[in-house]
C-alpha cells in the first residue's frame, strides 16, 4: 500500500505522531490522534485510522489497477466533484454510486471507487493491516 501512494499517486506519508483538534458548535472540541496522514498532489490532506483489534469493523481499500482499467470508460465519466460536496467532504454523487452498483452486479465483491487526486480508481477492501508509528514514506 505505501508503495502505490507514495511512488504511484506521489502521496507523502506520515505516522509521526499528530494531534487534531477541532471545535464544532454544538459539540465543544474534539481531539484525536491519527495513525498516518497523507498528503496527495493537491496539498489535499487526507487522516488515515487503522482499525487493529480482534473484532475490527474496518477495512483497508487497495487499488485494483485491473478493474480500474477493465472499467476504465465509466470511470472515466466521473469528476472530483463526484467524490467531494463543495465544502470538501467525502460524498459519492448519484453518477460515482451507479457506476459503484453496476461493477457489483457484475459479480465484483468488496470494492469501492476513489477519487486518487486525479482519476477514478477502483479499491478492494481488505482487512487492515499495522503500520509503524513514527515512520514517514515518500
Amino acid at each position: 500500500m505505501y508503495e502505490y501512494y507514495t511512488n504511484t499517486l506521489g502521496w507523502k506519508l506520515t505516522t509521526l505522531p499528530f494531534t487534531i483538534r477541532a471545535q464544532f458548535n454544538d459539540l465543544g472540541w474534539v481531539a484525536g490522534q491519527p495513525d498516518m496522514i497523507g498528503i496527495d498532489k493537491n496539498g489535499r490532506v487526507h487522516i488515515i485510522d487503522f482499525k487493529t483489534s480482534k473484532y475490527t469493523f474496518g477495512s483497508v481499500l487497495t487499488p485494483n489497477i485491473q478493474l480500474t482499467q477493465d472499467y476504465q470508460n465509466d470511470l472515466k465519466l466521473l469528476k472530483n466533484e463526484d467524490f467531494y460536496s463543495p465544502d470538501g467532504f467525502e460524498r459519492k454523487s448519484i453518477k460515482a454510486r451507479r457506476i459503484l452498483r453496476s461493477i457489483k452486479n457484475d459479480g465484483y465483491k468488496n470494492i469501492d471507487i476513489q477519487w486518487d487526486g486525479n482519476r477514478a480508481v477502483i479499491s478492494n477492501k481488505t482487512k487492515p493491516f499495522h503500520s509503524l508509528p513514527n515512520q514517514s514514506y515518500g
